[in-house]
């Protein structure tokens, strides 16, 4: 522990030599093992829950590669400049963390919440972000630089670990064949990006909406199935073929079915308050929803119809939906929370980020025999936590 109180005091040394303080640090970090990280983490979480003998973590410029900081609250954590390459962050909490111009090569951070974090200047060459949520992060290009007698201005970045062989070697042109970042699934609504080197990054399924993309790098970036709804796609310079799948502002021809749909929800509501006598199901199948994204909530909508339907964000909470269809849907982020799914179908649809809490998701009785169970069946990353099963043991599995 020494080390890491000698790395401070040289933190808090005059103004006169931080300059060179700073430049020594990053040159030859601290490095701190498992153990002494995991007191240090431990310390940070009672600092989160403001509990006694707790202290913020802060930890500028340190060697912590390859550690585990997996599952843990690291919120407000301050980890400047700092080296976490291939790093298990796996469903760590980095809400409103500082990480500018981290090395955060090779990290495993899947299911990660970096909410607000400041991430400017990170290295992120072969990270996996996959499910991560990245929603109002800060990703924009960023450097460290110290004064140099020679060059004025000398630039700090993060290079190959002489001693250990440790993180990818850089070419001349500072790009390396790690360069792809999964952000497969991963939710960067409303991130800014500006200028952001995102060459060769995998966006599948990512969810892009509102996001600053203005400057960046998207040469040979994957954004098929990407949300990129109040995204300016005019000046990205993205070839067509990049477009195919992404789903993006709806048209003018579907908000003019707007009206339409309206109306089928209101005769879905009289074939239910007449018992079948007037009105009949909605049938969805295929539409865009979100040009109604509200009408949905708290509606008697039994038996509706809307496979391979488009509702990323729907709101659906409240609603009465037994033994609706949504097979092959797309309702990412979408709100079924307090819904009663009793003997619906989600069969392949995507439910990304869909919440459920509060729904019914439990097998459809009528005169207590089974009718039809709520069918998850190959749905991608469904999360029913808090959702109610009446009979679990009897209804179908999340595939």
């Amino acid at each position: 522990m020494s080390q890491l109180n000698t790395h401070y005091r040289q933190l808090r040394d005059t103004a006169q030599s931080r300059e060179q303080t700073l430049k020594s640090i990053w040159e030859n970090p601290p490095r701190l093992n498992q153990t002494q990280l995991d007191q240090f983490m431990l310390a940070h979480q009672y600092y989160v829950e403001r509990r006694p003998r707790g202290r913020r973590m802060i930890m500028r410029f340190l060697q912590l590669h390859t550690l585990s900081l997996k599952d843990r609250n690291m919120t407000e954590a301050e980890l400047t400049g700092s080296c976490l390459y291939a790093c298990d962050l796996r469903g760590t909490n980095f809400e409103r963390a500082n990480l500018y111009c981290a090395d955060l090569r090779l990290i495993d951070a899947t299911d990660a919440n970096f909410f607000r974090a400041d991430l400017r200047g990170v290295t992120l060459r072969g990270a996996i972000l996959t499910r991560a949520l990245l929603d109002g992060a800060d990703l924009r290009s960023a450097v460290v630089a110290v004064a140099d007698e020679v060059r004025g201005l000398a630039i700090l970045r993060h290079k190959r670990d002489a001693a250990t062989n440790r993180g990818p070697a850089l070419g001349e042109d500072g790009e390396t064949a790690e360069f792809a970042v999964d952000f497969t699934d991963a939710s960067l609504a409303g991130a800014k990006l500006q200028g952001a080197n995102l060459k060769h990054a995998n966006f599948k399924g990512a969810n892009l909406a509102g996001a600053n993309l203005q400057g960046a790098r998207l040469d040979g970036a994957d954004l098929q199935g990407a949300i990129l709804t109040g995204v300016d796609l005019s000046r990205l310079g993205l070839y067509p073929s990049q477009l195919v799948g992404c789903v993006v502002d709806p048209t003018p021809e579907a908000r003019e079915q707007a009206a339409f749909l309206g109306v089928r929800i209101e005769e879905a509501e009289r074939w239910w308050t007449t018992g079948g006598k007037q009105g009949h199901p909605a049938m969805m199948d295929g539409e865009d929803l979100r040009v109604i994204v509200d009408i949905f909530a708290g509606r008697s909508l039994t038996a509706m119809s809307a496979r391979d339907a488009l509702g990323v964000g729907v709101n659906f909470s409240g609603a009465m939906l037994q033994s609706a269809r949504f097979d092959g849907a797309d309702l990412r982020t979408a709100n079924f929370e307090g819904a009663d799914l009793r003997g619906a179908s989600f069969a392949n649809a995507n439910l990304t980020r869909a919440r459920f809490a509060g729904a019914q998701i439990g097998p459809l009785l009528i005169n207590n025999r089974i009718v039809r169970s709520t069918n998850f069946e190959g749905a991608r990353n469904p999360d029913l936590s808090g959702a109610e099963a009446v009979h679990p043991d009897l209804a179908v599995g999340a595939g």
